[in-house]
């Protein structure tokens, strides 16, 4: 889990799903998982340093859409999280947005893997 996200990226570009504007601003998010009919389907902000409020107002301009949105950080910002998002601004998206830890984002990639080495070898 030491890699740039870029290199882990399977697409150079994503897909134009929407208007121009739209998408612009959603090749802003650090990860996104498309659908098979190319429209999105989980936005993941990583938040290191930044301002989590920042990716709020990127999910706001997204909730249009039929899609879930996280936020990947460390476990010691999730009560900066927590405020943040109680801010009546994000009342309508709250229920979509999720936090999730590198420590349980390790587990899950570490989990995965086992999964389908094991799959892989049956």
């Amino acid at each position: 889990m030491n890699k740039k996200l870029s290199l882990l990226a399977s697409l150079e570009n994503i897909y134009v799903f929407t208007y121009a504007n739209i998408v612009k601003r959603a090749s802003t998010i650090d990860v996104i998982w498309f659908n098979e009919r190319k429209m999105p389907s989980y936005f993941f902000e990583v938040e290191l340093t930044t301002d989590i409020y920042n990716s709020f107002i990127k999910f706001g301009e997204l909730r249009d859409f039929y899609a879930k949105f996280y936020i990947i950080s460390d476990v010691a910002r999730k009560r900066e999280y927590e405020t943040k998002l109680d801010s009546n601004i994000f009342r309508e998206i709250k229920s979509r947005i999720k936090f999730m830890s590198f420590d349980e984002l390790a587990i899950i990639h570490t989990n995965s893997h086992k999964f389908f080495k094991t799959n892989i070898l049956i």
